[in-house]
């Protein structure tokens, strides 16, 4: 009987793998408490405004102006900043001792300390 040689088998090379960034670390930034962060008070509304300053942490611009924030109202004429969104699309959580308006504005003082860690797009 006479062996029959078969054809080695071909092979193909595995699809070349996309080249893909390594992913950045988190960021985290630190507003510190006692951080001034002004805003307008939109007219006839009590409890939205908009950030009249840029909110800056870190050398990072961490609120744009213009973005919107929450308070609320208290005694006396009195308001309480509780959220701002950050530049990154996050709802930051804050707490400021009162403030009373001087016309359209509000200079809120921070009560407590923020850590932000950037979010991920």
């Amino acid at each position: 009987m006479v062996a029959k040689v078969l054809p080695a088998p071909v092979l193909k090379a595995p699809p070349p793998v996309p080249y893909q960034e390594p992913p950045k670390p988190e960021r985290h930034v630190t507003l510190e408490e006692g951080t001034w962060i002004t805003v307008r008070v939109i007219p006839g509304d009590a409890s939205h405004g908009v950030l009249e300053q840029a909110v800056i942490a870190d050398g990072l611009e961490i609120g744009e102006r213009g973005a919107k924030v929450t308070f609320r109202a208290e005694q006396g004429n009195q308001l309480r900043l509780m959220s701002f969104q950050s530049a990154d699309g996050q709802r930051v959580e804050v707490l400021s001792e009162p403030a009373a308006p001087a016309g359209n504005v509000v200079h809120f003082r921070l009560s407590g300390r923020v850590t932000i860690t950037e979010r991920r797009l």
